[in-house]
């Protein structure tokens, strides 16, 4: 509750009472993505799954239920804020299958030389790769009315056949 020094708060407590604060159980994760070099890579997908097999239906409902926006800046774009459901997650990790999530990143434009020979590399299908949680560390990551700040940086590949060197 708040006291008469602040009377705008009052007005504000009734309309949203701070028993509603904790309703809406969401984390948010600001990520900014770069190379080695410091240059921004604006281009990227998070990746979510708890295996490295076929799991369709589990990243689906991760993908649909347990994060729920994506709002990436407008002036730099490798710059983005992840919303996190809680509550969904919560429910997720009822299932004893669920004992780690890898976070990863796919950013554009893929190394495929020689036809793309500056590039990230993508994680094939069949890896388990980025950053792996435990089912128990989730809690504390994606913990309620919190913000992460993940800064992330990845190896932009370029191929030999960029650059040659001549003797004249």
């Amino acid at each position: 509750g708040s006291t008469g020094h602040f009377a705008y708060q009052q007005q504000l407590d009734s309309q949203n009472p701070p028993a509603n604060w904790q309703a809406d159980l969401r984390s948010q994760v600001l990520c900014k993505l770069q190379d080695q070099h410091g240059d921004p890579v604006t281009d990227y997908f998070l990746e979510m799954y708890r295996t490295a097999n076929a799991d369709s239906r589990f990243e689906q409902r991760l993908y649909q239920q347990f994060l729920r926006h994506v709002h990436p800046h407008s002036q730099q774009p490798q710059n983005r804020a992840f919303y996190f459901d809680v509550a969904a997650l919560n429910e997720l990790k009822q299932s004893p299958n669920f004992q780690q999530l890898f976070l990863s990143f796919h950013a554009q434009p893929l190394f495929k030389p020689p036809r793309q020979p500056a590039g990230f590399s993508a994680v094939p299908a069949s890896a388990a790769a980025g950053l792996r949680l435990a089912v128990e560390e989730l809690a504390q990551i994606f913990a309620p009315h919190q913000t992460l700040l993940l800064d992330v940086e990845l190896t932009r590949q370029v191929a030999e056949s960029v650059f040659t060197l001549q003797r004249h």
